[in-house]
C-alpha cells in the first residue's frame, strides 16, 4: 500500500513550527486569523499544526463519512466474487474490492490524525452513529448491477472527489490522489462488464441472478 505521504512533498517539522498558525505565543484570536489566511491563500494543513477546533471538527465529520462509504460500498460487491462469470471476472472484482477496502484503511488513518481512535469509528459505524453514502444501501440482485456500480457509481464519486485532491487538509489531498486514481481503473472495469454484458450471445447469459445458498448454488 502506497503511503500518502510520498505523493506529496512535505515541509520538515522545524519549517512548519514558522507558519504564524503554530505559534504557541499568540493569542487564539491571533491564531485564528493567521489560519484562516493560511488556507484562504492557498496554504496546506498537516496533522501536526495547529487548527481551530471548527475545522478539525468538520473535516473529521467529512473524512470519516467517505471511510465509512469506502467500507460498507464492499458489502454489495464482495458476495459476487464466487458468483462471477468467469475467472477473470472473479479476479477483477476481487481486486476492485481489495482497492476499496485499501481506501477505507487509508481514510481511517486520517480520521485518526484528527483524534478519533480506529476502534470509536467502527463502532459508531455499526451503531449507526455515523453516516455512510446511502447508494449502498441498494442490493446486488444481478451481475449487472456489479458493473453498474463500478462504472456510473464510481465514476459519480470521481466527479465529487476531484475536487478534494486541492482540500486544504494536506493528508486527506495526498490520500485522495490515490483514490481518484485507483477509481478510474474501477471505471473502466466496469464498464466492460457492461459493454460485454450488452453484446452477450442470447444463449451465454452474461448477468446471472442470485444464487439460492439453500440449494447449493454456490
Amino acid at each position: 500500500m502506497t503511503d500518502p505521504l510520498a505523493l506529496d512533498p512535505v515541509l520538515p517539522p522545524d519549517e512548519r513550527l514558522r507558519l504564524p498558525h503554530n505559534d504557541a505565543a499568540l493569542s487564539h484570536d491571533d491564531r485564528f486569523a493567521a489560519f484562516e489566511a493560511h488556507v484562504t491563500g492557498g496554504g496546506k494543513v498537516e496533522a501536526g499544526d495547529w487548527m481551530p477546533d471548527e475545522y478539525r471538527t468538520g473535516v473529521l465529520r467529512f473524512v470519516e463519512m467517505h471511510a465509512n462509504s469506502e467500507l460498507m460500498g464492499v458489502l454489495p460487491e464482495r458476495e459476487w466474487i464466487l458468483r462471477a462469470p468467469t475467472l477473470r471476472r472473479k479476479l477483477a472484482l476481487t481486486a476492485k474490492v481489495q482497492d476499496e477496502v485499501g481506501h477505507a484503511q487509508l481514510l481511517y488513518r486520517v480520521a485518526e490524525d484528527l483524534g478519533k481512535s480506529r476502534e470509536a469509528l467502527i463502532t459508531d459505524l455499526l451503531d449507526g452513529k455515523t453516516k455512510f453514502h446511502n447508494v449502498f444501501h441498494y442490493p446486488t440482485k444481478t451481475w449487472g448491477d456489479v458493473g453498474i456500480i463500478a462504472w456510473l457509481v464510481d465514476a459519480a464519486a470521481i466527479v465529487a472527489q476531484q475536487a478534494l485532491r486541492d482540500s486544504s487538509y494536506a493528508p486527506y489531498a495526498r490520500t485522495m490522489r490515490k483514490i481518484c486514481w485507483e477509481e478510474s481503473v474501477h471505471i473502466m472495469h466496469g464498464r466492460d462488464v457492461v459493454l460485454r454484458s450488452s453484446t452477450a450471445r442470447p444463449h451465454n447469459p452474461p448477468w446471472p441472478k442470485r444464487h439460492s445458498t439453500a440449494g447449493g448454488g454456490r
